[in-house]
């Protein structure tokens, strides 16, 4: 019975243990970035990637499931993908940063699953549920706009205590480190499973194609095998 309560202990403390929110916050600032590299070079052709007046390649058709997500119009994506955009710089610098987190999170997920050839990767999946975590933690309490509104309001009130770092539970960074684990460990058992990963073929193949993006130094190397 002590060996139960003490493992219920260490799990408790382990998920809900108080700490200041250093690695939601540079999650929060990292990771708007990172997307911003695949978003912005899409924003000039999002009408004929995600809009019916375009070509979707819509993931739920391998299921089964014909326009599982509807098709709105080109000057509708164009809106959308603007506010998609706006949502990560806002995540980026913490303004509204559970709002921003939660809006990036739908959109980037609608917008991925309308193309599955080429916005719909293994990364963008992990941001989307990254992006999910972010929208419900305290990511937003340090090093943002939220944070320095905060304090402001608090320096204009005399009662209100000094400026400290403010405290939150670590379930949200502990939720992050397991979705990474467990995607990569994923990950890994599938190439167990797959013949070309151990000759080298399937990397080669990768290299060469611009299936995602360009990649010109994967065309340099692919040639030294």
């Amino acid at each position: 019975m002590m060996n139960s309560e003490s493992a219920v202990s260490r799990i408790r403390r382990f998920f809900y243990d108080t700490e200041i929110p250093f690695g939601l916050a540079i999650c929060r600032i990292c990771l708007p970035l990172v997307l911003m590299g695949m978003v912005l070079p899409r924003w000039s052709v999002c009408r004929e990637l995600y809009s019916a007046d375009g070509a979707t390649g819509q993931l739920s058709v391998g299921f089964g499931y014909i326009d599982l997500l509807p098709e709105l119009s080109g000057s509708a994506v164009a809106a959308l993908y603007a506010i998609l955009m706006f949502s990560l710089m806002t995540l980026c610098v913490g303004w509204c940063s559970r709002v921003s987190a939660f809006v990036a999170c739908v959109l980037m997920s609608y917008f991925s699953m309308l193309d599955c050839v080429s916005t719909m990767t293994k990364y963008t999946a992990m941001c989307s549920h990254m992006l999910l975590i972010l929208s419900v933690s305290q990511c937003g309490s340090i090093w943002s706009v939220d944070s320095w509104l905060t304090n402001r309001r608090r320096n204009l009130d005399p009662t209100q205590p000094t400026f400290a770092y403010p405290r939150s539970a670590a379930w949200p960074r502990r939720l992050l480190q397991f979705h990474m684990a467990c995607v990569y460990f994923g990950a890994g058992v599938t190439k167990i499973h797959t013949p070309t990963f151990f000759t080298g073929d399937q990397l080669q193949y990768w290299m060469l194609t611009h299936l995602n993006y360009q990649h010109r130094l994967g065309e340099l190397l692919s040639g030294y095998p």
